[in-house]
């Protein structure tokens, strides 16, 4: 009990920037990665989601510009995620 409140204050004060703490944490991890870019798959394994969940929670990060998505171009199953400019910044 005491964890779900922890993380609902977590989340009223991400709320102030636009974010929950769900996506606080796919930047986080997405910072840790070299070259502060990561692939889909890994970044759901990294945050304990599957990767149609992860999917579900980068969308609305990309319309909002807190993330880009790049294509590999060797392989389209395979796409890149990298905090924007504004991410970074929201991050920091």
């Amino acid at each position: 009990m005491r964890l779900t409140k922890a993380l609902k204050k977590i989340d009223r004060h991400l709320s102030v920037h636009g974010i929950a703490f769900s996506e606080f944490m796919v930047m986080y991890h997405i910072s840790l990665a070299p070259q502060q870019t990561i692939r889909r798959i890994d970044l759901a394994q990294e945050v304990g989601m599957s990767a149609s969940g992860i999917t579900r929670l980068l969308n609305p990060m990309e319309k909002i510009k807190l993330i880009e998505k790049e294509v590999n171009p060797r392989d389209a199953r395979v796409s890149f995620v990298r905090l924007s400019n504004a991410g970074v910044e929201l991050l920091k």
